[in-house]
């Protein structure tokens, strides 16, 4: 008992010596569910507002929050030197606690120290840099992402004037392939059309020719006079004038012919022998040897009717031989545009290859700074975390640590061990055998025979004594032990050194 006794008054001494810790906690509900976001989404910018929670409680307990906070619930520490500023710092960043509740972003924010009111101070100042250094880092991310965003867009604006100022030159310089043709469909059905119109005049230049060779054919089997048999003219002072005029019509249809057609030409030919002929046979007539019956030549009109037709076959021929040229050329030329207009669509494609590529990117980010505009006016008007003290920082009266009933409870059983220890040594320890293998072993004699114990009634008296005493100390021992737990519960130890 008296073992027990001595480590019980020792351990419950030094549990009441230990300082008294205040605690001043505050409850902080971080409203994420705004009615803004909803009506915004897709129109502002939108964020992990629950990573965003996370880390902004991570980062409260960092050492430059820290700082703050002792700065701002001890004025003095301001001043103070960088060695106890951080002395302090460290001790503030021991004692502070975060956990989250049971319901979702709802977080208990607590500080315990010795003082109670530097415990609600720091808490306070913990809940007031939480909710302000979270509407000043939103703002100043929108501001340094305005300002980046308007610096990217001032580049590609840049970028963008250059390269439509290359385009419009180009385009300026290359006029007639952008107005007129275009290596698309446009300018593969010029091609057709005029490849179809060669086709045509080829064409139509063979049934010509055909037509003119077939006439030409039929003309040299076809004699250009007839022989008609007539009474001889009845000539008075004049002899061959039939002949002379044959010659004269025959001249002026030379004459005639040699205006329309070529020395080559066969009617021109056909005609130079006739006149020819008559020329000769006027020169050989004489005007006593007439036989009774002469021959006249006349010109034959079928013979007249195909030259006809063949200077009209010429005529056609030689203009479809002008129009196979022309459509010739046209074909040509298209294909010299199309070839042309395909390295001008190419050229101007390589001008400037990445301007879709910048220009979308410009568009992009224009519209992200409309977005990031948008979102600094919604954050203006309502922020996407609202912060709402459920439960303010108080001063604390109790101490929240050290819990002495749960240490008096703990000297209390240890203190009982360490007596029933003590016991077990002395009963182990005393000069005294239990049984008598032990005397046997001991002293290596026979044992010719045992004697009970009888308790006399002395002895009886004396143990009962002894019971008693162990009882009453146990019955003390625990009786202070209550004491202690009721002064524990109630605080009356705390209460008692506020009055000293």
């Amino acid at each position: 008992m008296a073992a027990a006794w001595g480590v019980c008054l020792f351990g419950w001494f030094v549990v009441q010596a230990l300082p008294n810790k205040y605690e001043s906690a505050a409850k902080v509900y971080i409203d994420t569910d705004t009615l803004m976001r909803p009506l915004m989404a897709g129109m502002t910018v939108t964020r992990d507002v629950n990573q965003q929670v996370d880390v902004m409680m991570r980062t409260l307990i960092t050492r430059p929050s820290i700082e703050q906070v002792v700065k701002l619930s001890d004025p003095k520490m301001a001043r103070a030197s960088s060695s106890a500023l951080a002395s302090e710092v460290s001790d503030v960043q021991k004692n502070i606690t975060l956990k989250p509740l049971e319901t979702k972003n709802l977080f208990s924010i607590a500080y315990a120290n010795s003082d109670p009111v530097f415990a609600q101070t720091v808490t306070q100042s913990l809940v007031t840099l939480l909710v302000n250094s979270n509407l000043g880092n939103q703002r100043r991310n929108v501001d340094g992402v305005e300002t980046f965003l308007d610096r990217q867009i001032a580049k590609y604006e840049a970028q963008l004037r250059d390269m439509e100022k290359r385009r419009a030159d180009f385009r300026t310089a290359n006029m007639e392939f952008y107005s007129a043709t275009n290596p698309s469909g446009d300018a593969a059905d010029i091609i057709d059309k005029a490849h179809a119109e060669t086709v045509d005049a080829q064409n139509q230049l063979g049934i010509e020719t055909a037509r003119r060779d077939s006439l030409t054919a039929q003309l040299r089997g076809v004699s250009p006079t007839m022989r008609v048999d007539a009474a001889p003219p009845i000539v008075l002072n004049d002899h061959g004038s039939g002949n002379q005029t044959d010659l004269t019509q025959a001249t002026l249809a030379l004459t005639n012919l040699e205006s329309r057609f070529t020395e080559s030409h066969p009617d021109v030919v056909a005609q130079k022998k006739l006149v020819e002929r008559l020329k000769s046979q006027e020169s050989g007539t004489t005007g006593g040897n007439h036989s009774y019956r002469a021959h006249q030549g006349v010109p034959n009109p079928v013979y007249i009717n195909l030259q006809s037709k063949l200077a009209d076959a010429e005529t056609s021929l030689a203009l479809q031989r002008r129009r196979l040229e022309q459509a010739t050329l046209n074909e040509q030329k298209a294909r010299s545009e199309m070839a042309q207009a395909v390295t001008v669509s190419r050229q101007y494609a390589d001008l400037d290859r990445d301007y879709e590529v910048i220009h979308k990117n410009y568009l992009d980010l224009v519209a992200r700074r409309e977005a990031a505009r948008l979102s600094r006016a919604v954050g203006d008007q309502e922020s996407d975390t609202v912060f709402r003290v459920i439960e303010p920082p108080q001063t604390p009266d109790v101490p929240a640590s050290p819990n002495r009933l749960v240490l008096n409870s703990i000297v209390l059983v240890l203190g009982i061990l360490v007596g029933m220890g003590v016991t077990f040594l002395f009963h182990v320890n005393r000069d005294a055998f239990s049984v008598s293998d032990q005397l046997s072993e001991a002293f290596d004699l026979p044992i010719l025979g045992s004697v009970s114990h009888v308790n006399a009634l002395s002895q009886q008296i004396e143990t009962r004594r002894a019971v008693t005493l162990v009882m009453s100390g146990l019955a003390t021992m625990l009786f202070f032990y209550g004491v202690l737990a009721i002064a524990s519960y109630t605080n009356l130890i705390a209460r008692i050194r506020g009055w000293i």
